[in-house]
């Protein structure tokens, strides 16, 4: 018996490659749709490339352990991105907000050429210090209440002293040695300040020892924030410091905490401290935060979202800073050829007692005035220069690649020594805390943030042989974790 037989037809299949490549095509023509309809297209694309560059790093690199949010490489990719690429967003949607309407054409190229140092940055990141060790006092806890209180009173007294300098130059006096020197010490109260909470939360202390220290550190942080009024980044960092030190004792992130902060940063901090900062410097404290309170109960709706929201959103444009530069240098700004890069970090480290000629450098200030950013009747305001327009004005494009590359590197080195591992290490991630705020501050100005990595390097590295000297420190091994310690 014949069997018929039935013939199936079936679609051609298509090639992989065809179907990739139609998928590219039509990407490709979205692409262009988007280019002609979204305005300012190609700044978008470039602050998307600065994001995604981040976003590859950090999926495809390889890291044990689970992943940290506090990182330096996050929390600089996260500013640097707030600088550049929000910020040239922010700008060319409001050209309002820019010193000058002439700098509006230099914004795309200076985001173009912080995407270029971003690159370079990376770089240096991912392939430096990869085997740099933990420091000695990895695996170590405070013994005793000395460890917190010694740099507690320290720094309490660099922050007072640097209100008194503040006060006196706003005179026009002279500068005590003392005063000066003692002011240099001011970044070790954050030291102590997260000591006191990482301490807490990763239960290192009895409950006496908890009360002692919350009983003196909390009006101690009261006093550094109103002797540093006018900070804003200082106040903000202050308020963050129990829930970064929650994060490395317990790795949670109390993230209502951060979210209620970051709403008190922009709706209270940035107008109050503004507004405070506007007043006459030469008036005692107490009376120009009255004036500040008298000027704030007047402003409507609209005034008080302008010096809140719109202030700080213009805070993080620092796009403006490196956009001045190449508009002006090799026409009317000469290139300075390292002079900013050196000279300026040895004016700020070696005190007047060894150099009593020292120059009073106002980096920010001159850097401003020397690229129009600032009126001439300004004598206070200070503009960031930016590690990237600071690298440009010295030593052109290479010099953007090669030290946005050194200084990724560097962070590298910061994280691998003080930050990485070690969830109850206290004392190891209480000195990375000052490190991680200076690279929050880092924009301001290279010469400013080498200077200040010296300095904090030094003053780490003396505190850690001292607590080991003195028998300030013990195993975390034999400091048992004490129950009834601090709970979220």
């Amino acid at each position: 018996m014949g069997t018929d037989t039935v013939a199936v037809y079936r679609e051609p299949a298509i090639p992989a490659r065809s179907l990739g490549a139609a998928i590219i095509c039509c990407g490709g023509v979205l692409l262009s749709a988007l280019v002609a309809i979204v305005p300012y297209a190609f700044t978008f694309g470039l602050a998307g490339a600065l994001l995604a560059t981040a976003v590859v790093y950090v999926s495809l690199r390889r890291k044990t352990g689970p992943f940290d949010v506090f990182e330096s490489f996050n929390v600089y990719s996260l500013v640097y991105f707030l600088y550049f690429g929000a910020g040239a967003i922010f700008v060319k949607f409001n050209p309002e907000t820019l010193p000058g309407q002439c700098l509006a054409p230099y914004i795309t190229p200076a985001l173009l050429l912080g995407l270029v140092g971003y690159v370079a940055f990376t770089a240096g990141y991912a392939t430096c210090f990869r085997r740099t060790t933990p420091a000695v006092v990895a695996d170590f806890a405070p013994r005793g209440l000395l460890p917190f209180f010694i740099p507690g009173v320290i720094g309490f007294a660099g922050h007072v002293a640097g209100s008194v300098l503040n006060r006196l130059l706003a005179r026009g006096m002279g500068i005590p040695v003392f005063t000066s020197a003692l002011s240099q010490l001011s970044p070790i109260y954050l030291f102590a300040w997260f000591l006191v909470w990482h301490s807490f939360w990763a239960g290192h202390n009895g409950r006496l020892q908890n009360f002692v220290l919350f009983a003196c550190f909390f009006p101690m942080t009261a006093g550094v924030i109103y002797a540093t009024v006018g900070q804003k980044a200082l106040t903000i960092i202050l308020l963050l410091v129990p829930a970064l030190a929650y994060w490395y004792a317990r790795h949670r992130l109390p993230l209502k905490t951060i979210a209620a902060v970051i709403l008190v940063g922009v709706f209270v901090v940035f107008p109050v401290y503004n507004t405070y900062r506007s007043q006459n410097r030469s008036l005692p404290v107490a009376r120009k935060m009255d004036q500040t309170v008298r000027t704030a109960m007047a402003w409507d709706r609209s005034t008080f979202f302008e010096q809140s929201v719109l202030a700080s959103m213009s805070r993080f444009a620092l796009i403006t800073s490196p956009a001045a530069v190449l508009r002006e240098t090799g026409r009317w700004v000469d290139f300075e050829y390292g002079k900013t890069l050196i000279i300026a970090p040895l004016a700020t480290v070696i005190p007047k007692a060894i150099w009593p000629d020292r120059p009073n450098l106002l980096l920010g200030h001159d850097f401003g005035r020397t690229f129009h950013l600032l009126p001439y009747t300004d004598r206070e305001t200070q503009i960031a220069a930016t590690a990237v327009g600071e690298l440009y004005w010295n030593f052109h494009v290479p010099g953007v690649i090669i030290g946005m590359f050194l200084l990724g590197a560097v962070y590298r080195w910061i994280y691998k020594k003080y930050g990485e591992g070690g969830t109850r290490d206290s004392l190891r991630k209480s000195a990375y805390l000052m490190f991680l705020v200076l690279a929050l501050l880092g924009e301001g100005s290279l010469a400013g943030w080498a200077s200040g990595f010296v300095r904090l390097l030094l003053i780490v590295s003396g505190l850690m042989m001292f607590y080991r000297l003195a028998g300030f420190v013990r195993p975390i091994d034999d400091a048992a974790v004490v129950s009834g310690s601090g709970t979220p």
